[in-house]
């Protein structure tokens, strides 16, 4: 008998270790590309409001929202499209290194909502 046929069968972008869904490449760039945009409008959107007016209604505050609607709902949909593969996606259907930003991104609405 050899290992590969005592090994138990994963579903595809599944780590063994933790049974838990990966992404793939492209999901993680664009990932990235939606981080880099929020993270983009942060900067800008501070260089603004030390050199420019201070007000609420910018373009600045446009990019930095935008940006993190953008990814909240990238991420969470990441969660959603791999839902049927857990019962309980919303514990563990995240992929590896997402659930943390998707708890980041309800404290960040939270936090907007409260204030």
């Amino acid at each position: 008998m050899t290992t590969s046929e005592t090994r138990t069968a994963q579903p595809p972008n599944v780590t063994a270790a933790t049974n838990r869904p990966v992404c793939t490449a492209r999901e993680d760039l664009v990932t990235a590309v939606l981080a880099s945009a929020m993270v983009g409008g942060l900067l800008a959107d501070a260089w603004a409001h030390t050199n420019i007016i201070e007000s609420f209604f910018t373009p600045w505050h446009g990019l930095l929202y935008g940006g993190f609607l953008a990814t909240a709902i990238w991420t969470f949909w990441l969660g959603l499209r791999r839902r049927r593969r857990s019962p309980g996606w919303w514990r563990d259907g995240w992929p590896v290194g997402y659930a943390l930003g998707a708890l980041g991104a309800i404290g960040f609405m939270a936090g907007g909502c409260w204030t």
